[in-house]
């Protein structure tokens, strides 16, 4: 923890009384602190973090992320929790994409199913208007919190966050209702907003995590406090038969998913079916890159944008010519491969 920007929490105290009041008899669970000065400079905080993607790592102390889609970095050794609380202290840096922007923190089942918390930049043909937000993402589908009865609202809306101020923002999530709070760091509530649990289908467990997209931003000082842990197995994923042909002219066991061996003293992939097989992929394929710090904005997302209109339509462009150009695996990030 770097003293200079993370001064002592003293609202801990003064807020958190009602809280523990109102939780009761329920002790932790499981607890854990994180200020990432245990890791070394560019580690990405593995095996006790999990990341979604290559772009999070740590600098000076500090957890860092700034892809330009949305990303996640989950708390690996956290159990799921159904009464909890999460909080953080978020920098927003610099932003990266001239679209949609958030960095906040999140109660995570997988990438369908999520609560977060985050400061919010809209896209600049929207003035970017900076506000907060408590989002959900339930079944695949986008802002379904507003399904939900809102039971508290302070400040959200029009939330006037800065660049390189740190919030303090937290997510207290009970059997009832879950609610996102953002302090200063002198310990003054700023906004509040909260939503009931009771009232309909919900994300109401999850494991804790940090998130990102579009923003250059700094995370530190992470706090997890789960007091009730939710018994749950994630679905076993299902994936289509390998109908590859690989390589025959080398062979080694077929066990059913791609892995290295080496075949007298040469390295090979091996395919599902025990044949060789060669790798053709792409660096990455990105509907919001490269940002021209120069410019102000990212030429390759504007022109097609312009030309598109939409990631959907640019994505089923760009993933079936990929696929005539004879790339076979999505390497790094490669965001239509799916349209192919």
């Amino acid at each position: 923890m770097r003293t200079d920007s993370n001064p002592k929490k003293p609202f801990c105290a003064r807020y958190w009384a009602g809280f523990i009041l109102f939780l009761g008899f329920l002790t932790s669970a499981f607890t854990f602190k994180e200020d990432f000065s245990r890791y070394k400079e560019g580690s990405d905080a593995s095996p006790t973090w999990m990341t979604s993607t290559v772009n999070w790592r740590v600098e000076n102390g500090a957890m860092l992320n700034d892809d330009t889609g949305k990303s996640s970095l989950i708390l690996d050794k956290s159990p799921y929790g159904r009464v909890l609380t999460l909080s953080a202290t978020v920098t927003v840096k610099e932003k990266k994409v001239t679209g949609w922007k958030i960095a906040g923190i999140t109660v995570y089942i997988d990438s369908g199913n999520f609560w977060h918390l985050a400061l919010v930049e809209a896209p600049e043909d929207m003035k970017s208007r900076h506000f907060a937000e408590l989002a959900q993402m339930l079944d695949g589908e986008w802002n379904t919190q507003g399904r939900l009865r809102m039971t508290e609202d302070m400040g959200f809306e029009n939330f006037p966050w800065q660049y390189n101020r740190p919030y303090r923002l937290e997510i207290r999530l009970t059997e009832e209702n879950i609610q996102g709070l953002i302090y200063d760091m002198q310990g003054n509530l700023l906004a509040k907003r909260a939503y009931s649990l009771k009232d309909g289908r919900a994300v109401k467990f999850g494991r804790v995590g940090l998130t990102n997209g579009g923003f250059l931003t700094e995370f530190d000082d992470v706090e997890v406090n789960i007091m009730r842990e939710e018994s749950y197995s994630p679905p076993k994923p299902i994936y289509p038969p390998y109908e590859g042909k690989g390589w025959s002219g080398v062979k080694a066991k077929a066990k059913g998913f791609f892995y290295t061996q080496e075949i007298e003293g040469v390295w090979w992939l091996i395919d599902p079916n025990g044949n060789a097989f060669y790798s053709v992929g792409t660096d990455h394929c990105n509907y919001n890159v490269h940002w021209a710090e120069k410019l102000g904005y990212a030429p390759y997302h504007r022109f097609v944008e312009e030309k598109y209109g939409s990631e959907e339509k640019w994505g089923g462009v760009s993933g079936r010519q990929a696929a005539r150009l004879g790339f076979h695996i999505p390497w790094g990030e490669f965001l239509p491969w799916g349209e192919i």
